[in-house]
C-alpha cells in the first residue's frame, strides 16, 4: 500500500504550475485528504516547489507586487473581530481566516484592515512564514 504523503506528493505534482503551488489549490489538496493545511506546505518544500498566491495577498504575486493594501474603509465588526485575536501587535493567519469567517469579509479584506492597523500577520497555515 502506498504511504499517504506518497499520494499526496503526487496530487501536488499533478497540481503545480512552474514549481508553484497556489495556497487555495494547497487548502483544497489538504481537506480532500483530511490532513492539516502544514503538512502541504512541508511536502511541498520536500519537493522544492514555491507556494504561491496566498489567500491573504501576503506573498507570491511575482512579478507584481502584493495585493493587500490598508483598506481604506474599516467596518467596525470587523475590526472588532480582528482585535480580539490581536496579541502584541501580531495575529495568526489561521485568526485572521475566522475571523473574516465570523464577520462575512473576504480573507483578503480582512488582509487589507490589519495592514491599515499596522497589524502584522504570523504563522502562515502552510507555515510559509
Amino acid at each position: 500500500m502506498t504511504d499517504i504523503n506518497s499520494q499526496i506528493k503526487d496530487e501536488i505534482l499533478k497540481k503545480i504550475t512552474d514549481k508553484k503551488l497556489p495556497c487555495a489549490i494547497a487548502f483544497k489538496i489538504a481537506a480532500d485528504n483530511n490532513t492539516e493545511a502544514f503538512v502541504i506546505g512541508r511536502l511541498a518544500d520536500e519537493l522544492e516547489i514555491k507556494l504561491c498566491k496566498c489567500q491573504l495577498g501576503l506573498f507570491g504575486y511575482q512579478p507584481k507586487e502584493k495585493p493587500v493594501k490598508p483598506a481604506k474603509d474599516i467596518n467596525r465588526n470587523s475590526k472588532d473581530e480582528i482585535m480580539k485575536y490581536v496579541k502584541e501587535g501580531r495575529i495568526s493567519c489561521k485568526n485572521l481566516w475566522k475571523a473574516a469567517k465570523e464577520t462575512d469579509i473576504t480573507k483578503m479584506g480582512a488582509a487589507n484592515i490589519c495592514e491599515a492597523l499596522n497589524i502584522k500577520v504570523v504563522s502562515c497555515q502552510l507555515e510559509a512564514f
